[in-house]
């Protein structure tokens, strides 16, 4: 079983490559929808921080693991 700071790392690697991808869309002169879309995401990666600081806090976060496989 990983460590949790493997679990962590493997989590950051997985939300750059996804940031990386966001990136592209801010290059662009972004819709409504569009501006909206990119909100959501960005408030779903700080809540995905914040659940993943709080497993680690708590110790449990190499449970998480399977989430970013």
């Amino acid at each position: 079983m990983e460590s949790s700071y493997d679990a962590v790392e493997k989590l950051f690697e997985h939300m750059a490559c996804f940031v990386m991808r966001l990136k592209v869309y801010t290059t662009l002169r972004p819709t409504p929808p569009m501006q909206d879309a990119i909100t959501k995401i960005l408030v779903e990666l700080i809540s995905v921080l914040g659940i993943a600081t709080k497993q680690v806090k708590q110790g449990t976060f190499s449970s998480l693991d399977l989430l970013v496989d």
